[in-house]
Order: structure tokens, then C-alpha cells, then sequence
């Protein structure tokens, strides 16, 4: 086993709980997929991520999201 010890990510934080919350999902979201196309022969999924749905405040959150 081998680990990395990466630099830290610092967390946004806005003035609403659900944007703050949004935000850093979407950042750490990011790292995550990043190193699932670097290694995807060590990726398994077990969680049920997909299967709920946003609360009606956040689907009409727009943000841009930067590859």
C-alpha cells in the first residue's frame, strides 16, 4: 500500500450553509474523479449516491463548475 499526503484544500465558505456545502462537494468531488481516470483499475462504487435527488433549493442553485 502505498500513501500520498497531498496539499490542502481549503474549504469555501459562504454566508449560506447549502452553497457552502455545494461548493465543497463539488471541489472535493473534482479531486475524487481525477483520481478515479488516473486509476481507475482501484475504483469501486458501494454508496447510493444517485439514487436521491436534490432539495428544490439547490436545483435552482446555478454555479459554475470548472473542470
Amino acid at each position: 500500500h502505498g500513501i500520498r499526503v497531498l496539499k490542502r484544500v481549503p474549504l469555501v465558505e459562504t454566508q449560506d450553509k447549502d452553497e457552502t456545502v455545494l461548493i465543497n462537494v463539488i471541489t472535493f468531488t473534482n479531486i475524487i474523479e481525477r483520481w478515479i481516470k488516473e486509476y481507475p483499475e482501484q475504483w469501486g462504487w458501494i454508496h447510493r449516491r444517485w439514487k436521491s435527488r436534490p432539495s428544490e433549493k439547490m436545483a435552482d442553485v446555478k454555479f459554475k463548475i470548472e473542470a
